[in-house]
């Protein structure tokens, strides 16, 4: 297994959510939604199709509207539509959004203010 790889800049962050996962459970909800939780091991994988092209390698991440950006970490999913879970790591709080996939571009949407807010639901 590979590491994942972030920017320098986001390497506290990363082992902050690194720690966050060890304990997390499989699962959690929001509302009427439920979201799978990556476990550390199954992370990089999480990234295929966000961060990074499953069958290249290439970066899939831009700083153009709609794009996935660098600091965005793929951490679940939502249970019945699949839709991304992705933790924002230049923010030290680790705040956790959705976004709709296959629209052609990104659109962030608030899941919890932080992942351990998110992770204690």
């Amino acid at each position: 297994m590979s590491e994942l790889e972030v920017d320098a800049e986001f390497r506290p962050a990363l082992e902050a959510l690194r720690e966050l996962l060890a304990d997390a459970p499989d699962e959690v909800e929001v509302g009427e939604d439920t979201y799978r939780i990556s476990t550390i091991a199954e992370l990089e994988e999480a990234q295929h199709g966000y961060r990074v092209n499953p069958l290249t390698g290439d970066d899939l991440t831009g700083d153009g509207s709609g794009d996935w950006r660098r600091s965005w970490v793929t951490v679940g999913w939502e249970a019945d539509l699949g839709d991304p879970l992705f933790v924002d790591l230049a923010r030290a709080d680790l705040p956790v959004f959705t976004a709709m996939h296959g629209g052609g571009s990104w659109e962030p949407e608030p899941v919890a203010l932080s992942l351990a807010s998110l992770l204690r639901t």
